[in-house]
């Protein structure tokens, strides 16, 4: 069996008096693409902030890549890989410059090859020394994404990854996602995409009011059309 990457027992999250996660507990393993759906104020970005040790846990037990709580090490922290709402990046520089200030960031060998590999993954190589700042949405958000793939991180996490961008831009997505994290990396991202989701997912968990209220896993997922038509009817259930 392969080695579990996210574990989460019976977590919890608060906000004062609003609870934005309750009693979530998966097993994530090396290899797994995991999508997140849900509505708006779901808690799904919340989730993915918590899988990332950027919000603490209220309750229960959170372990990532082997580390507990959000104390992680420097090392486990590398081996993470985030895209949330802002790219992270800066509009003053190049595309190219970007990914090598990053890949100096994380001390990455041969950061000048990588970057170049990814700008032509996601098709930006003849605009690669343009500054960000004459770039459409959806050409910032596929920089932002080679960005967050730039040190080949153990586990990815994406927050709406498919904003800003048309079905081409997408496919470039799917595509550079199942190239780069089958085993032993892995994936987890909130869509409000159905066809994306669709596309990658090897497993779905469907959130409503900070609760799981349907899970499919890839046995699920090996009959598409009655997982799918499930999944489609939590996602139209009201709270």
């Amino acid at each position: 069996m392969s080695e579990s990457v996210v574990e989460l027992d019976a977590v919890g999250k608060r906000f004062g008096q609003r609870a934005a996660l309750q009693q979530i507990s998966l097993t994530l393993r090396a290899g797994e693409r995991l999508l997140l759906l849900g509505p708006n104020g779901a808690g799904k970005s919340t989730l993915l902030l918590l899988i990332g040790g950027l919000l603490r846990a209220d309750g229960g037990r959170c372990r990532i890549l082997g580390e507990s709580g959000t104390r992680r090490s420097l090392a486990g922290r590398a081996r993470l890989g985030f895209l949330g709402h802002s790219g992270c990046l800066d509009d003053a520089l190049t595309a190219r410059e970007n990914l090598m200030f990053y890949a100096r960031l994380y001390g990455l060998e041969g950061g000048a090859a990588r970057s170049a590999e990814l700008l032509a993954k996601v098709g930006l190589t003849d605009r690669a020394d343009e500054k960000l700042r004459s770039f459409s949405r959806g050409m910032r958000q596929r920089v932002a994404l080679a960005r967050a793939m730039l040190h080949r991180p153990r586990l990815l996490l994406l927050d709406e990854p498919t904003n800003g961008l048309d079905g081409a831009s997408q496919s470039v997505l799917v595509e550079l996602i199942l190239r780069e994290f089958g085993a032993p990396g892995c994936l987890v991202a909130a869509t409000h995409d159905l066809a994306f989701a669709r596309r990658l997912a090897t497993r779905v968990v469907v959130l409503r009011a900070g609760r799981q209220v349907l899970e499919a896993g890839a046995g699920d997922l090996a009959a598409p059309r009655d997982a799918w038509d499930r999944i489609e009817a939590a996602l139209e259930e009201r709270a």
